[in-house]
């Protein structure tokens, strides 16, 4: 059932944008009769009280802008006509913009409105300061006597949005969360439609009149797109589709201004807010739209751009695919040949509804995307909390269902920003009997290598003429039982056997690692043990993983720092076993020989050239 009839409303109310002192506040209902908006402070006595009058041009619905607040604290308001009054609704001011902490919700996809009462009602326990509805809010196309067809009229579209709007849990949810939105193509105009649409002026005046946001678009360049600030996130939210057309998912005009303002903001944390997916490869299937799909030019040059200039602390949430991702990308290489920072992108679709039934990671046709790291096949929503005081972790990832978390991503603030230079990564592997030899990779080619007699014993020979496919930039490699390769890049592996016709299909890390959820992401090197173990390393951790068992093994991970005595506390390009109860790591141009009785380094970091002859191919 939905939302009944609350005093003088039909629908609503719904808390919407909210400024260091104003807010705006929406309401609907089906007459001409005046209604009264009052504020009440902390002490009860009215701050603010201001009528207006519904209109039918306006489809009765009113707009409140409501100014002179203070910056902090919790107010109350209520609404008022000669048909009734309703309750008190809070107006919990936001996170003030240079504070350092904040919890944003999100969510797309709601193609039936009669099944929200659940999860919004687990939304409204989060004590969220914003919510953010991300596209498909409704559904334009209706359904009649088994007959779908699209609403394609101003009057049909005002139908179906106010039809979302008393939804179950609505108003208790959104009459006391802050709320913004953006549209996608469900309700824009029809399925995948963009610029071309001949009812897009349509939908426009309907979502003005349904949202209480301060801007949409700008004033020679139509759309909803315009930018938030909300404590610590500056949210920057895109309009793709009103420009949608010929290989751009925006406009350039839209693309410049979203330029502009991702330079222009001090927030510690960009959150950037788009219907259609950003990151992943798997709308090559042809049925889903993504930027890198649909638009691969303004994809490269967003990326590009966020390397360059940099722009650091970038996180990206999108909604559309009726499946919840968490997805993974290291950032774009400079032209300096540094990277920028990672990029996170949190997807949630839907809020209520079914599921994709070709689900990309798991499902019945199985598709392999590099930045993909995890999948939700159940209606969810996201979380994105920050909090800058929470060290190393200052960014949570969440989805959630109404049953808990699904999925969970803590990351460090500092891995979004630019890398320092370094060297080119040295990849290495140990192999042969008695941990005599190993593996050194350049380029495209690799050679075998005596580590007792410290030369090259093989000439530079093909990868691809050993491992079909492999690409010459994998991160580290792990040879398992001897004959088994395993060669990890990003979020996947790839596993050769003895034949080298066979295998070599990637595959993700998740399938056949369990690793700690960070390490699904890809790791700096792995060095394979005498005792069934096996030590992946990770920034500045590392874990402990029995090869038998397939699991973590005690209380990792854990700083290299602290276990691995005077060698290097982070990014450590390879590492291998060698005779004599050695351990080879390399960094760089370096590298440090480590005594496993002793338990340190057998001193400082060498050059690699002066100890290892014949690495120079």
């Amino acid at each position: 059932m939905p939302d009944p009839p609350l005093g003088p409303l039909k629908a609503g109310p719904l808390l919407g944008e909210q400024g260091d002192h104003d807010a705006f506040i929406w309401a609907y209902t089906p007459s001409e009769v005046p209604l009264t908006l009052t504020v009440f402070g902390s002490n009860g006595t009215i701050v603010n009280s201001q009528t207006l009058t519904p209109r039918s041009q306006n489809a009765h619905c009113v707009i409140f802008h409501v100014g002179g607040l203070e910056m902090f604290g919790t107010y109350e308001y209520k609404l008022a006509s000669a048909l009734g009054e309703t309750p008190r609704f809070k107006l919990r001011r936001p996170p003030p913009p240079h504070g350092t902490r904040v919890r944003i919700l999100f969510g797309s996809c709601i193609r039936k409105p009669e099944d929200t009462f659940n999860i919004l009602r687990k939304m409204a326990d989060e004590g969220a300061d914003l919510m953010m509805f991300v596209g498909d809010n409704t559904y334009f196309d209706l359904h009649d006597d088994d007959v779908v067809h699209d609403a394609d009229n101003e009057r049909l579209m005002m139908g179906a949005h106010i039809r979302w709007r008393k939804a179950p849990g609505m108003r208790e949810f959104c009459g006391n969360v802050s709320t913004l939105a953006i549209w996608d193509d469900h309700d824009y105009g029809r399925d995948n439609s963009g610029g071309d649409s001949p009812t897009k002026l349509e939908a426009l005046r309907c979502f003005k009149r349904m949202w209480a946001q301060r801007h949409y678009g700008l004033q020679d360049e139509q759309g909803i797109f315009s930018t938030v600030r909300c404590g610590p996130v500056q949210i920057f939210l895109l309009d793709v589709r009103f420009k949608r057309l010929n290989g751009k998912i925006i406009s350039d005009e839209q693309m410049n201004w979203l330029k502009h303002q991702l330079m222009a903001t001090d927030a510690p944390v960009k959150l950037i807010v788009s219907g259609s997916q950003i990151l992943p490869e798997l709308a090559s299937r042809d049925f889903w739209e993504c930027w890198q799909h649909n638009a691969p030019k303004q994809f490269e040059d967003l990326l590009t751009f966020i390397a360059e200039h940099p722009i650091n602390g970038v996180i990206l949430a999108t909604g559309d695919v009726h499946l919840g991702h968490l997805m993974f990308s290291r950032g774009a290489r400079r032209q300096d040949g540094r990277r920028g920072g990672d990029v996170w992108e949190l997807t949630s679709s839907p809020l209520t509804g079914e599921t994709e039934p070709g689900a990309v990671m798991h499902g019945e046709n199985r598709f392999y995307d590099p930045y993909m790291i995890q999948e939700v096949v159940e209606p969810n929503y996201g979380v994105i909390d920050v909090n800058l005081e929470r060290e190393d972790k200052e960014v949570v990832l969440e989805l959630k269902s109404v049953d808990g978390s699904l999925v969970r991503a803590e990351v460090d603030l500092e891995t979004l920003r630019v890398r320092p230079p370094r060297p080119p990564k040295v990849r290495a592997f140990g192999t042969g009997s008695g941990h005599s030899k190993a593996f050194f990779f350049r380029g495209n080619k690799f050679v075998e290598y005596d580590i007792a007699a410290r030369k090259v014993i093989s000439r530079p020979i093909l990868i691809d003429s050993r491992w079909p496919g492999l690409n010459s930039e994998f991160s580290a490699g792990i040879e398992f039982p001897p004959g088994r390769t395993f060669f990890f890049r990003h979020n996947g592996c790839k596993v050769w056997g003895m034949s080298v016709a066979a295998d070599g299909k990637a595959t993700y890390i998740s399938d056949f690692w369990n690793w700690p959820f960070l390490y699904q992401t890809g790791i700096d090197a792995a060095l394979l043990w005498t005792d069934g173990m096996a030590y992946f390393f990770k920034g500045k951790n590392y874990i402990k993983y029995d090869l038998a068992t397939k699991r973590v093994v005690g209380n990792f991970p854990q700083p290299i720092a602290k276990w691995w005595h005077d060698v290097w506390p982070e990014g450590i390009d390879s590492a291998f076993l060698g005779p004599n109860g050695k351990v080879f790591f390399f960094r760089g141009d370096e590298y440090i020989q480590y005594d496993i009785h002793d338990d340190r380094a057998d001193g400082p970091p060498k050059l690699i050239a002066n100890h290892w002859p014949g690495l120079t191919f």
